[in-house]
């Protein structure tokens, strides 16, 4: 974390520009490019100590869902999501769900989280990893992989992020009920939050947003 930073514009537009900064350069694009608050339709919806919290994670489970959308589940009578607790599983599972394409989400998750992902009300059962019966699950089956893939629609950034903020929309929502967020500034809050996290780990449903100031 600092106080400020040295990027270098490239792609101005009215809604965002992108950092072209060499050592960003292997960075995915999401990651590069900063929206005008301003303009930008994700913000107009709200939400705004869940943006820093859930963007990302979200954009990347919807995506994940829009493949599922577009590609006819790609055949798939129902969806495993490993790590159901976490943050990009469930945008993936509310994605897929406001959906509503036929396929059964299935949550995979630790002993200790079962009753929390439960609770969660947007895959339609929740498994443990110990209780995975295979052939139990009925019908040709897919795997959430979450690695990243650098490939983004043709349709251009201004429609795709119209799409992702009214997505986004729907998703705070439903997010801002279901997580509790604290913010908190000053050095001393980061360091005691960062030690906290080394120790005693965070529960999903719980987020920080910290500052400098």
């Amino acid at each position: 974390m600092s106080t400020r930073f040295i990027l270098e514009p490239g792609s101005v537009s009215d809604l965002s520009l992108f950092d072209t900064s060499a050592h960003r350069a292997a960075s995915h694009p999401w990651y590069n490019r900063y929206h005008r608050t301003g303009a930008d339709p994700v913000s107009a919806a709200g939400f705004g100590d869940l943006q820093p919290v859930l963007w990302a994670l979200f954009m990347t489970g919807w995506e994940i869902a829009n493949d599922f959308v577009e590609n006819d589940n790609h055949g798939a009578s129902s969806l495993l999501v490993a790590s159901a607790s976490s943050k990009t599983a469930f945008s993936l599972a509310h994605s897929l769900a406001a959906a509503d394409t036929g396929i059964e989400i299935v949550g995979l998750t630790s002993e200790a989280n079962a009753e929390l992902v439960h609770g969660f009300g947007c895959y339609d059962t929740v498994l443990t990893y110990g209780s995975l019966d295979l052939p139990a699950i009925g019908g040709p089956a897919a795997f959430v992989d979450m690695a990243g893939n650098a490939a983004l629609a043709t349709e251009g950034h201004p429609a795709y992020h119209d799409r992702f903020a009214r997505a986004w929309a729907g998703f705070g929502a439903w997010a801002s009920s279901l997580l509790e967020v604290r913010v908190e500034a000053g050095p001393a809050a980061i360091r005691t939050a960062y030690l906290d996290a080394l120790t005693a780990g965070t529960k999903p449903t719980e987020a920080l947003v910290l500052s400098f100031d």
